[in-house]
């Protein structure tokens, strides 16, 4: 088996790899819906302006064994450039990682090559963005990144951690943790007269989508700090829709929501992707707060995935009180860092820091964090 490297740089050739790339995700040791093509495409068309598309292909004669999305940045002033090749999951997403298939470990040589030859062209440091720490993704890259430590320093800095739930070892009729009086809380709301629970309300999805949005106002209204989150106003607000939209003809969508005589308490947007559970977007009417809808939403979330075979909850990036009531373990996710040594690689990372420093607190595009991390009740 011969094995080849390719790098797709345009819209074009990056449809085309739409099928095989989705192919070989469904394959892959480790899937995950930011993987996806469909969210990394959308990831690539909201925020790639002013960067090259650079995505790492190694495949043989039946089709790609590896893919590695990436892009290729050029930032600074006049004579100060500072250039970089990251992942597009720094944009968005709270896993990056490598779509792999089976026999990837034959494909670390040439990706490595590639790696080094363009740091040695361009001088241009390396980012791999948003990783899970003990996953397949960070073997392959810490073995292909490995090879270049002669000429290259390594860092390795952990962002956050997913607290996680195993669904498998919840026992058949499970009742909420007793934690600050939520299974009190929970077991009163689900009883309310005119209570309703829909795990799935995407048949349009739009709708379901501005019901969450007025969910998330109302968690921000009369608050002195900024409005925040994917489903704030402006390009991040964009970007979700877009996305959800995409990633909804694969069928992993939920739009699920908790109500009272047909008025909204809480509701959750997440993806249902292979056997994980993914509590992506959550938001509640804090009027009702002392309800604790948003545990509610959780339990009823958790049974239902329990009983259509999801064996883990993931509750993605942060670590807040509400999912640690929840969770009995965590992912931690890292971003890898590789940069030149000697004299050209510490005038590259003095130009970043320079061109970071100049430009800290000046408006402009706000990386896309899509983590479930602003639901409190």
């Amino acid at each position: 088996m011969t094995l080849r490297l390719r790098v797709v740089r345009d819209d074009p050739e990056l449809d085309v790899l739409r099928d095989p790339w989705n192919r070989l995700l469904d394959e892959s040791q480790e899937s995950n819906p930011f993987l996806t093509w469909e969210w990394q495409a959308t990831t690539w068309r909201h925020f790639g302006a002013g960067r090259r598309l650079h995505v790492i292909v190694v495949e043989d004669d039946s089709g790609p064994c590896v893919i590695l999305p990436m892009w290729e940045s050029a930032v600074g002033f006049v004579g100060v450039r500072w250039r970089s090749l990251e992942t597009l999951s720094g944009a968005a997403g709270d896993y990056g990682g490598v779509v792999l298939g089976g026999d990837a470990s034959a494909a670390v040589p040439l990706v490595t090559e590639h790696l080094r030859g363009h740091v040695q062209r361009t001088g241009a440091e390396l980012a791999f963005h948003r990783v899970w720490q003990d996953g397949p993704s960070a073997r392959f890259i810490k073995t292909a990144l490995h090879r270049l430590e002669e000429s290259a320093a390594i860092s390795e800095t952990t962002l956050y951690s997913c607290p996680v739930m195993s669904l498998t070892a919840l026992p058949e009729g499970f009742q909420p943790p007793k934690t600050h009086d939520i299974r009190r809380a929970v077991k009163k709301l689900r009883t309310e007269p005119g209570y309703r629970f829909v795990y799935h309300d995407g048949e349009e999805l739009s709708a379901s989508l501005e019901r969450l949005v007025v969910l998330h106002e109302k968690r921000w209204a009369g608050r002195y700090d900024e409005y925040q989150g994917a489903l704030a106003s402006g390009p991040r607000r964009a970007f979700t829709r877009d996305v959800t939209e995409a990633v909804n003809g694969r069928d992993f969508v939920r739009m699920s929501f908790v109500s009272v005589d047909g008025r909204d308490l809480a509701g959750a947007l997440s993806f249902e992707h292979t056997d994980r559970f993914y509590y992506l977007r959550p938001a509640f009417d804090p009027a009702f707060a002392r309800f604790s809808p948003g545990h509610t939403l959780i339990y009823e979330l958790a049974a239902e995935a329990k009983t259509r075979g999801i064996r883990e909850f993931d509750f993605l990036r942060g670590a807040e009180n509400y999912k640690l009531a929840w969770a009995e373990g965590e992912r931690r996710v890292a971003t890898f860092r590789v940069q030149t040594s000697g004299f050209r690689g510490r005038a590259a990372r003095a130009s970043g820091r320079l061109f970071r420093r100049l430009t800290r607190g000046v408006s402009g595009p706000k990386q896309m964090v899509a983590g479930g991390s602003e639901i409190a009740t």
